[in-house]
């Protein structure tokens, strides 16, 4: 909730797809879509995945990046190959 308990605060996404905070107002039985509004921009090379409100207000984001690429590691200290049957 936003800090004068009269709104909420949460993920959701922009015009484009990309996810970030937005706070909006909360009233009961009513819609409020029109005091939606952004308190931490999306970021384009990030999804936001989490958030917390601290009672004093401040906000705290996590935020996810994927990695579509494929690594190997060779002669890793510590690490014996399994020997596979044939």
């Amino acid at each position: 909730m936003g800090k004068d308990a009269k709104s909420i605060v949460f993920i959701g996404q922009d015009e484009e797809g990309r996810s970030g905070v937005y706070e909006q107002a909360f009233a009961p039985g009513q819609d409020t879509t029109a005091t939606r509004r952004a308190i931490v921009d999306s970021r384009q090379d990030a999804a936001t995945e989490s958030l917390g409100v601290s009672p004093d207000g401040w906000i705290t984001v996590s935020d996810r990046y994927d990695s579509r690429s494929l690594m190997r590691a060779d002669n890793v200290l510590g690490v014996v190959a399994r020997k596979t049957q044939k």
